[in-house]
């Protein structure tokens, strides 16, 4: 049984968490300022069915996921 639990105002629950589109263009150091703000963070995909609902979203988003400048590698925000 999935339960979101209650999602802010205008933000979507899907599968135990909430998403927030905007429709503003933001770089992507600008759009994890804005979800930190929210005590929230940028799209981290944890499995196919996330990725599904992400392809029914009608617009360009931003993930959590960086390159190392140090090494080149990627790494999700959270480090992992």
């Amino acid at each position: 049984e999935s339960y979101c639990g209650p999602c802010p105002k205008n933000w979507i629950c899907y599968r135990n968490n909430c998403y927030q589109f905007f429709n503003e263009s933001k770089s992507w150091h600008q759009s994890q300022a804005s979800c930190m703000s929210q005590n929230s963070s940028l799209l981290k995909i944890y499995s196919k069915d996330d990725q599904d609902f992400l392809k029914l979203v009608k617009s360009y988003h931003w993930m959590g996921l960086v390159q190392v400048s140090t090494n080149g590698s990627w790494q999700w925000e959270d480090g992992s």
